[in-house]
């Protein structure tokens, strides 16, 4: 049989020894209104019965009627165990004074690490967290949050291409990737730009090279764009083009949106737990309020350290939201700002390089069912440029 749970997670139950009237009428009665009996015995005209600690004030008019006497054996159950436990104040003082001087010793400062370099730069590291007063015996909540840190460190170490700060519990961690040096790549040869598709020009930047379309040009693809010969006819030098030709490109996308649609909000109600977690077990410490069903739940854990050693508890912090789900039938403006958002996202899912929609437009719309199949024209703007390499001839020319 099920018991319903106290609010501290466990069984709330008394074992009761009644005597003074006919089992079996006692029992009857007990049961017919409605009280949940187990772990019943008789014997000697006594009755052995358990109960929940919540029904026990039920038993009082059924034993007033039949003239029954009860005497309390054992209660068991979590609200009991609290209240043997509050009789013992000095182990409730001793717990809270752990819990207290963990948090104590978890958020001071007793070691930093750096990583990522060693050397004259590792102690360039180390010298700088001193600076920002991350040293031993720093009371960590009154340091800068991290990013401020990082901000300070790269400030400090102008080598430093990013230094990352991360506190777990007593150590701060200070990682550290200095700027590389690479060799310079090798030039490319000499290149035009060529259109990759058919467009219509509506921007170029062009840092190298001589542009040969202008804004409105119409291009159809692998006709040249930009030159890779600049200078005078005669004496033109061959070089590597490069930049950016910017044109407005067509492309047809289909979707299909269904009429009506599950929208899922998150206004109802919300609430937060906490938990005193040893290993897979949690004891709840606040906020013992039930979640409703299909509440969507997120929860965050903080570990304690002590001397840089993790102690085998943490504090799980629990926030849960009540969500309803709605079903909206969309009327046409709906249906159409529906299908344009799911065009949008299918036009980039494809891996185009869409710098701006410049034009949306309906071609075709059928119904089915409940379903309402578009196909939308857009006209977008990307970059049609690609690399040509080519030999220059060798009395040269501006091909």
């Amino acid at each position: 049989m099920m018991m319903r749970r106290d609010r501290w997670g466990a069984y709330a139950v008394i074992e009761l020894d009644a005597s003074g009237a006919p089992a079996d009428r006692f029992l009857g009665e007990i049961v017919s209104s409605g009280i949940a009996l187990w772990n019943v015995a008789v014997q000697d005209g006594r009755v052995r019965l358990t109960v929940r600690a919540t029904d026990v004030r039920r038993l009082r008019r059924p034993a007033r009627a039949f003239g029954v006497r009860f005497r309390v054996i054992k209660r068991t159950g979590g609200t009991f165990a609290v209240l043997r436990l509050l009789k013992r104040p000095g182990l409730i003082i001793g717990f809270f004074l752990f819990l207290f001087m963990s948090y104590m010793l978890s958020n001071v400062v007793w070691t930093v690490e750096v990583s990522g370099v060693d050397g004259v730069k590792a102690q360039e590291a180390y010298a700088a967290a001193q600076k920002l007063g991350l040293v031993r015996g720093r009371w960590a909540p009154n340091l800068p949050d991290l990013k401020t840190l990082e901000a300070r460190f790269l400030e400090q170490l102008p080598w430093a291409a990013w230094v990352g700060v991360r506190r777990d519990g007593a150590i701060v961690r200070i990682f550290v990737v200095p700027y590389k040096v690479h060799e310079s790549a090798e030039p490319p040869g000499p290149q035009h730009l060529v259109a990759t598709k058919k467009a219509v020009v509506v921007d170029y930047v062009v840092t190298r090279g001589r542009p040969l379309v202008f804004r409105g040009t119409l291009v159809q693809p692998g006709q040249l764009v930009v030159s890779g010969f600049v200078g005078p006819p005669e004496n033109a030098k061959a070089i590597a083009a490069q930049g950016h030709v910017y044109g407005e490109v067509w492309y047809d996308v289909q979707v299909t949106v269904p009429r009506r649609q599950t929208v899922v909000t998150t206004e109802g109600e919300k609430g937060t737990q906490y938990f005193l977690r040893f290993g897979q077990r949690r004891l709840p410490v606040w906020g013992f309020e039930r979640a409703p069903e299909g509440a969507r739940h997120t929860s965050t854990l903080r570990t304690f350290t002590l001397g840089g050693f993790r102690l085998p508890m943490a504090l799980e912090i629990v926030h849960w939201q009540a969500i309803t789900e709605e079903t909206l039938e969309l009327d046409d403006a709906g249906l159409l700002e529906a299908a344009l958002t799911l065009a949008r996202e299918a036009l980039r899912r494809q891996g185009r390089d869409v710098r701006e929609i410049r034009s949306e437009k309906v071609l075709q719309q059928t119904v089915e069912d409940d379903k309402v199949l578009m196909t939308i024209h857009f006209g977008v703007v990307e970059d049609i440029a690609r690399p040509e390499p080519f030999v220059p001839a060798p009395e040269g020319g501006s091909g």
